[in-house]
């Protein structure tokens, strides 16, 4: 049998050692692979939130236009009507009646709750606040409207959504105002 020469055992052992990682070499590898993964789930956290704000504020959005447009649907009152008040808003007659409303989760003209078909509408509209603040307002020359206190043919309805957040508050998710007028009619 012969001999292998020390230089060319020498060689073969560097020529191992090339070929195979070192373990500071292959937990390098496994670092940078998690920091990579980390990176990548927190931008993929990230969409997920940013889709599901979207989503609630789309939602806030329709539910403050439906109740503007309830409340576009009901006479102006008069200087001698009374306000209504009571849980359900099929009672309201006049734009007055619907001001201080305000319910969560939103709920139908009855008073029933909107979103019972699933558990994320649930989810969702539990958290949610729904209410309007009626002003009596007046033109003003120098900022707009000012309101005021006596009987006048212009309201300021404001509807407002609100999201119940986890751990304290709410947040805003959308903010609708607009005026109404009174229009006489016609002879």
């Amino acid at each position: 049998m012969r001999a292998t020469p020390p230089s060319r055992r020498r060689a073969a052992q560097l020529t191992a050692r090339r070929r195979a990682f070192s373990m500071v070499e292959s937990l390098l590898a496994v670092a940078v692979a998690a920091i990579a993964g980390a990176a990548l789930l927190n931008s993929l956290a990230a969409g997920v939130r940013t889709a599901s704000d979207a989503a609630a504020s789309l939602v806030a959005r329709g539910l403050a236009q439906q109740m503007m447009e309830e409340i576009a649907g009901v006479r102006f009152p008069d200087a001698q009507s009374s306000r209504r008040t009571g849980s359900h808003r099929a009672s309201f007659e006049s734009i007055d009646d619907y001001g201080g409303w305000s319910a969560q989760p939103p709920v139908d003209r009855q008073g029933i709750p909107l979103g019972l078909l699933s558990r994320a509408s649930r989810e969702l509209l539990g958290r949610l606040r729904r209410s309007v603040v009626v002003e009596r307002v007046e033109p003003s020359g120098t900022n707009g409207w000012s309101v005021v206190t006596r009987h006048t043919d212009y309201r300021r309805v404001t509807v407002t959504v609100t999201l119940a957040m986890d751990r304290a508050g709410e947040r805003t998710l959308a903010f609708l105002t607009r005026i109404f007028s009174y229009v006489p009619p016609a002879p």
